[in-house]
């Protein structure tokens, strides 16, 4: 099989994303490929531990990627506060025509298509996708895991770094499928009462301890935050739309700063929170023109954080984009990036200060540990695209790194293998339980 049949049969989609099929994005010819390994937000340590445990995989594999997509440039842009990996990654590159981006530290410096502008000074147009304009983008995982299906080794473990309220911060190697309150309770809680954001503090998706029963580890998992249960981000996450509306029908002032200092609207995109915020009071979302600019929102949250009245526009954001959703992007052209883009991106230390999580600053993985489960409860749409069709049925038995679960007829998907080896006990329309 050639790099594209591997990539699909091991099922390797974006690690760090929203789990895009990587034999899809790779079947593509660009001119740059470019490595993500800036670790968009803080407390996020798996990317760095990949890269310090697995350069020489990561630059081979990118050479191969290179080589199939006919790219003329290897770029691996990173923070420059990364000196150990950069080391590293220097050593391992050695005479191969790959170059190291070193980007200042600010947030959100890992979004695709502000790194794109950093690392090429091209720009994604409005409603196009980077390969339109030579270019393809993988995190570290992604590349890690396609080393993998180069070795005919399937996807079925999940490499994520644990901090926070825990007792010994660690990185992770832990079975797709398995329950995050188990990995939780093996790393050691310092509280028994919680919340943990599954991702990043700004980007991720907050649980209250009561309410990560059901939840598992994916493919597209990268991190564990454990913060206190009352924590200001929770509380923020959790406040009913109705009453954020009526919050900033009352209270916003329209200073502009969230447009301002908007990644997007830096890099040219016609997107002015502050304007959205204004008309939300007018209701009619369908039908007003203004809210076509959400569609545009990557939600990354720095409107959030800057506002001074303590409003929440990417809330706002959200809402008017799934009331649009399966809308086409506004019509109209990228102006040029804002001539004080370089003064208004948000710096990555000052950020964990503004979301309360400086404490945790400090802290780096102490240890790597394995965790194989007696059972796993693995989804059976784990990408973007259609979820997979199961291909074993309640009582067969199966060894990890089995295919359970196949690319539905021509749709856009990734083959999903068992994680652990026992017997299928349970098979529904969202998952696949294997017990040992």
């Amino acid at each position: 099989m050639g790099l594209i049949e591997k990539i699909s049969a091991a099922g390797v989609v974006g690690a760090g994303g929203a789990g895009f099929p990587s034999h899809v994005k790779y079947s593509a010819e660009t001119e740059y490929f470019i490595l993500n390994a800036a670790e968009c937000e803080p407390l996020i340590h798996s990317d760095k531990y990949l890269i310090r445990t697995r350069a020489k995989d990561i630059v081979d594999t990118m050479l191969i990627i290179g080589k199939h997509m006919k790219c003329s440039k290897l770029i691996i842009a990173m923070k420059k506060t990364y000196t150990k990996e950069i080391e590293i990654l220097k050593q391992a590159i050695g005479s191969h025509n790959i170059e190291i981006l070193q980007m200042n530290s600010f947030y959100p410096a890992g979004d695709e298509q502000v790194m794109i502008l950093e690392a090429t000074g091209r720009r994604v147009p409005i409603g196009k996708l980077p390969k339109d304009i030579g270019v393809a983008v993988s995190n570290v995982g992604t590349v890690c895991d396609t080393a993998d299906a180069l070795k005919d080794i399937p996807k079925t473990n999940k490499t994520l770094s644990v901090i926070g309220d825990v007792k010994i911060p660690s990185i992770v190697e832990a079975s797709i499928g398995m329950k995050v309150s188990e990995c939780l309770e093996k790393v050691g809680l310092l509280n028994s009462e919680f919340s943990v954001i599954m991702g990043g503090p700004m980007m991720g998706k907050i649980y209250n301890c009561e309410d990560i029963g059901d939840l598992t580890i994916t493919k597209t998992s990268n991190s564990l935050i454990v913060l206190a249960k009352d924590h200001y981000l929770l509380k923020r996450q959790n406040t009913p739309v109705q009453h954020l509306i009526n919050q900033t029908n009352s209270a916003c002032i329209q200073c502009r700063i969230c447009t301002d200092l908007c990644p997007r609207f830096l890099i040219g995109h016609p997107l002015h929170p502050h304007k959205v915020m204004r008309n939300i009071a007018f209701g009619n979302i369908e039908e007003n023109p203004v809210f076509e600019e959400s569609l545009l929102c990557c939600e990354c949250g720095v409107c959030d954080i800057v506002c001074p009245m303590h409003l929440s526009p990417r809330r706002i954001n959200q809402l008017a984009k799934r009331t649009l959703a399966g809308k086409k992007f506004p019509k109209g052209e990228l102006r040029d990036p804002e001539i004080h883009r370089s003064q208004r991106l948000l710096p990555s230390y000052r950020l964990v200060y503004m979301i309360d999580v400086n404490r945790y600053k400090e802290q780096v993985p102490q240890q790597t540990v394995t965790f194989t489960p007696d059972t796993v409860w693995i989804p059976l749409k784990q990408h973007i695209g259609k979820e997979s069709e199961s291909v074993v049925k309640v009582g067969d038995t199966v060894k990890q790194g089995d295919l359970i679960a196949q690319i539905a007829t021509n749709a856009l998907g990734a083959n999903i293998h068992a994680s652990i080896s026992g017997k299928v006990t349970e098979v529904t329309s969202q998952y696949i339980c294997i017990k040992k």
